[in-house]
């Protein structure tokens, strides 16, 4: 099997890496943290984009939309 050469969480030279904001926040009920996931998702003759609104509290998908574009406009209708 050959190895996964993915390094999505190393920042490359010259990105700047944030810290995580919400780092010791107690996360007592819904609809107090929400976060937002954009992925690809490959098909036989192309890939299509796949945008979810999660509640971090209950772990439940609020919303979410498939796209053939990834455009700011199509994240923003989920």
């Amino acid at each position: 099997m050959e190895e996964c050469r993915c390094a999505r969480n190393i920042p490359g030279n010259g990105h700047k890496k944030y810290p995580h904001l919400l780092r010791g926040l107690e996360i007592e009920c819904s609809n107090y943290v929400w976060s937002t996931d954009i992925t690809y998702i490959s098909l036989g003759d192309g890939h299509v984009y796949l945008t979810a609104v999660i509640d971090w509290s209950s772990r439940y998908v609020i919303s979410w939309k498939l796209n053939n574009s990834w455009m700011l406009r199509s994240a923003l209708n989920v």
